[in-house]
């Protein structure tokens, strides 16, 4: 009777372990799929900000351009303008 009820034990407690397991596989699979899909999230994300940082230099390094073209031409039609002045005042005419 003694032996029976040791093999019950036995039995039961195997088995509770297993179903333990089997549980806590379940649960970890859950979360390992729950962060994989996160992991994915961020990293478009992360591309998503690295396109838009590339853009961003991209607009800057265009702006610092034209930037610079308009200087030259305020330049350039300055000295137009000193030019036409002193022929104004040179001549008396235009």
């Amino acid at each position: 009777m003694k032996k029976k009820i040791m093999v019950w034990i036995t039995f039961i407690g195997i088995l509770s372990g297993w179903v333990a397991f089997g549980i806590q596989k379940i649960i970890s699979e859950k979360k390992i799929t729950e962060l994989n899909s996160k992991i994915t999230s961020l990293e478009t994300e992360l591309n998503s900000f690295s396109l838009l940082t590339k853009d961003i230099d991209i607009s800057s390094q265009n702006l610092t351009q034209i930037i610079e073209e308009l200087n030259k031409l305020k330049e350039n039609l300055e000295k137009l303008k000193n030019k036409i002045d002193q022929n104004v005042k040179g001549n008396g005419k235009f």
